[in-house]
C-alpha cells in the first residue's frame, strides 16, 4: 500500500465497518480479487478528518446532554 494511505481502524479507536467487498455477503455472491482483509483503507488525511468528526461527535454526545 502507499505511505499516503493507512488502515482506518489503526487510526481510529472504536470505528465500525462493513467492508462488503472482502466477503461472501456483496452483490457478486462472494469476495472480490484484490479485497483479501476485511479492512477499509484510506488516506492519512481522510483517517484525520475522520477523527475530528469522531471527537466532535464525541463531544457533542456526553452523557446528560441532552
Amino acid at each position: 500500500m502507499h505511505r499516503d494511505f493507512i488502515f482506518i481502524d489503526t487510526a481510529l479507536r472504536g470505528v465500525r465497518w462493513d467492508a462488503k467487498y472482502a466477503t461472501w455477503d456483496n452483490f457478486t455472491g462472494r469476495p472480490v480479487t484484490g479485497y483479501a482483509v476485511n479492512r477499509v483503507a484510506g488516506t492519512r488525511a481522510l483517517a484525520e478528518a475522520l477523527r475530528e468528526v469522531q471527537r466532535t461527535a464525541f463531544t457533542v454526545s456526553l452523557p446528560g446532554d441532552v
